[in-house]
């Protein structure tokens, strides 16, 4: 290309740029690649616009030949999750490995359950600052490949271990569902209810108890059919999906309605449930993706892991050790109250934080852009279970593996579901083209049929998320400015 003839350059440029799509589509070549080809055009001295223009399109149809031959070829499918052993941390991992000794349970399966209970159990005083509270209470939904994925086996051994109310400690309240109001979960843990009532025959009047209400707040909700539940959020009036979110987030919840007098202060509920891929896809309303219920949940990939034609029931001595020990870890944590990286976590929160911050557009995105509260719960949660006055590296460490681990699950999960293809797109026209496209360029990568709209709208959303940067430069003669969009150095 750099040795052809002045007024054959662009024809030059545009059969590497063809090569080059064919490349990528065939996988013998990266993106990266369509950069080095602008960088030699810019050197034979094509101008700017030009090369966008000759790539854009000479990449497109490369690619387009490619995948017209085989319509299959641009399928990816992700790998089966496989988890750090970091996750196996402490008191949680070596009760999770006891319980699938002799059991198909998937040990993740357990493991969640368990650290979903745990935080419930102690309640309200543990805790991290960052601009706001964050509890220990997180809700995790298992993900089973079929019904065969052993979801419901993972939550035997957690009943066991923590069914310890004649040992002097006040469980927490119990539930296995079925999730189906916002108004259901908020009676199980509502306040008192009182009235004030005026004697008529002396005029004096005094409040009276019409319902004592519930005392303890604190509710651990095993659901074993989340279909269910999904079901119920598409139920015109249903406030589920409303109330499960606002429980997460903490605080008192009191519905401004004008027939339900039902106030929770101060609840502290967990949610572990359980739902087959094939239902979750048939289930789960893109609304709920996007409106912030699926980002309240871990979501994690469990299976089978092995078959055993005898499982035996667990060995009741070591479940009384497992308990000996919970017992001294839950008279630690309720005396504990704010508490804190130390040097080292901090450092290693610091490295990690603007990774976990950054923001996603994409359906994944919605999914997971609540990891910075979740790896801090998390990480309380195995300090507790450690028995430790502040959040070390080893229970960070632990926290960062897990939230990997649902990370990989929610690619496998909702592999193939797109939430904004328009962003999706503008992001590859621009990777495409060595990182910046003017207006007329982006709408010539959707072959100038777009709505302006749907572009305005999805340019938004990338500029908010500062995935993309727009400059604004006016042409000396006058006339509308021209706008240029730059991927940023994070994208």
């Amino acid at each position: 290309m750099l040795k052809a003839e002045e007024g054959r350059r662009n024809d030059s440029l545009n059969k590497v740029a063809f090569q080059v799509g064919k490349d990528i589509a065939s996988g013998k070549a990266g993106e990266n690649s369509v950069s080095d080809v602008a960088k030699a055009a810019l050197k034979a001295g094509l101008g700017t616009q030009e090369i966008q223009r000759t790539i854009q399109s000479g990449v497109q149809a490369g690619k387009k030949v490619v995948e017209e031959s085989n319509p299959y070829s641009s399928i990816a499918t992700s790998a089966w999750p496989v988890p750090n052993p970091n996750v196996f941390y402490g008191l949680a991992g070596e009760f999770a490995r006891f319980a699938v000794e002799n059991s198909e349970a998937d040990p993740i399966a357990v493991l969640a359950t368990f650290l979903c209970r745990f935080g419930v159990e102690v309640g309200q005083s543990p805790h991290m600052f960052a601009g706001e509270k964050q509890y220990s209470r997180i809700n995790a939904v298992l993900v089973g490949q079929s019904s065969k994925a052993r979801k419901g086996t993972s939550s035997i051994p957690i009943r066991e271990l923590f069914s310890f109310n004649d040992k002097g400690w006040g469980s927490a309240q119990t539930s296995s569902g079925p999730l189906s109001s916002g108004e259901g979960l908020i009676y199980a843990i509502r306040d008192p209810e009182l009235k004030y009532q005026v004697d008529k025959s002396t005029g004096v009047g005094e409040r009276i108890t019409i319902d004592p209400g519930v005392e303890d707040k604190r509710l651990f909700i095993l659901d074993p059919e989340f279909a269910g539940a999904l079901a119920c959020t598409k139920r015109e009036g249903n406030t589920l999906s409303t109330i499960v979110r606002t429980l997460f987030d903490g605080g008192t919840i009191e519905p401004l309605t004008k027939t339900s007098k039902l106030v929770a202060t101060d609840p502290h509920v967990a949610i572990t449930t359980h739902i087959t891929l094939q239902e979750l896809h048939a289930r789960l309303d893109r609304v709920e993706i996007f409106n912030g219920f699926a980002n309240r949940f871990l979501w994690l990939c469990v299976r089978r892991t092995k078959l055993i034609p005898f499982p035996e029931p667990l060995d009741s001595q070591r479940v009384k050790e497992f308990q000996k020990k919970l017992f001294e870890l839950l008279d630690f944590a309720k005396e504990r109250s704010q508490m804190d990286f130390d040097p080292e976590a901090r450092n290693q929160w610091g490295a990690v934080y603007p990774q976990l911050a950054k923001e996603r557009t994409d359906l994944l995105g919605s999914v997971l852009n609540r990891s910075e509260a979740y790896v801090r719960r998390i990480a309380l949660i195995y300090a507790l279970l450690d028995g430790s006055g502040s959040v070390r590296l080893p229970h960070l460490k632990a926290a960062l593996a897990l939230w990997d681990y649902c990370e990989q699950s929610a690619r496998f999960i909702f592999a193939g579901l797109e939430s904004d293809s328009t962003s999706q797109k503008i992001m590859e026209a621009l990777g495409e083209s060595g990182g910046m496209l003017d207006t007329s360029g982006l709408y010539k990568f959707f072959g100038n049929h777009i709505s302006k709209q749907k572009m305005t709208v999805a340019l938004n959303n990338l500029l908010a998320s500062r995935n993309i940067r727009v400059e604004e430069t006016k042409p000396q003669g006058g006339g509308w400015p021209r706008k240029i969009f730059y991927l940023c150095e994070k994208s």
